[in-house]
C-alpha cells in the first residue's frame, strides 16, 4: 500500500512539473530575439484567360482555355468562362462597349437560332475578337453556381503567352 501511494504521489509530482507555464501578460516579459520573418515569395501571376484590355469585375470560373490552329494556319485562343454572378448578355454588351471605346470596330455577323448570342470586333494590328454568350450554363456546368457562359476567341499573337 505504501508503495502504491508512493507511485501515485510521484506521478502527481512529475505531472505538476510538466504543466505548461502561464503565458506572459505583456510583451515586456517576453524577450525573445527572433529574426524578422522573410518576405513571402509571391508566385508569378497567372496568365489572364481574357484578351488584353478585357476586364471582368464579377466572379467567374474558367471552364476551358485552349489554343488551336485555324484552317488558314493562324494560331488562336479560345476561353470559355462560366459567370457566377450577373447576366451574360449585359456583361457581353458591356465588354463590347469597352472594346469599341478602345478602338475596335463591330463586325456584323449572322444570327443563329441556337440560343447563343454572338458579337465580333476587329482592330488593325490586333485582329478579330469573337465574343459569344448564353444565359443557360448547360446541363452539366463545371461550377454548379454558374448563371451563364461567356466565350472569347482571339488571335494568339495578340495575347500574352501562357506559362
Amino acid at each position: 500500500m505504501k508503495r502504491l501511494s508512493f507511485v501515485i504521489a510521484t506521478a502527481i509530482a512529475l505531472s505538476a512539473c510538466n504543466s505548461p507555464q502561464p503565458a506572459p501578460q505583456s510583451t515586456a516579459e517576453a524577450s525573445v530575439d527572433c529574426p524578422p520573418a522573410p518576405a513571402p515569395e509571391v508566385p508569378k501571376p497567372m496568365y489572364d484567360p481574357l484578351p488584353d484590355g478585357v476586364v471582368l469585375d464579377l466572379p467567374f470560373h474558367v471552364r476551358s482555355d485552349r489554343f488551336y490552329t485555324t484552317r488558314g494556319g493562324d494560331q488562336r485562343r479560345v476561353s470559355t468562362l462560366e459567370l457566377l454572378d450577373g447576366d451574360a448578355g449585359t456583361v457581353a454588351r458591356g465588354i463590347g462597349s469597352a472594346l469599341e471605346a478602345s478602338g475596335f470596330s463591330t463586325i456584323a455577323i449572322p444570327e443563329k437560332e441556337d440560343g447563343v448570342e454572338r458579337l465580333a470586333f476587329r482592330k488593325g494590328g490586333y485582329g478579330r475578337i469573337n465574343v459569344s454568350y448564353q444565359a443557360d450554363p448547360g446541363d452539366s456546368p463545371v461550377n454548379p453556381a454558374a448563371v451563364g457562359v461567356l466565350k472569347f476567341d482571339w488571335p494568339v499573337d495578340a495575347s500574352p503567352a501562357a506559362p
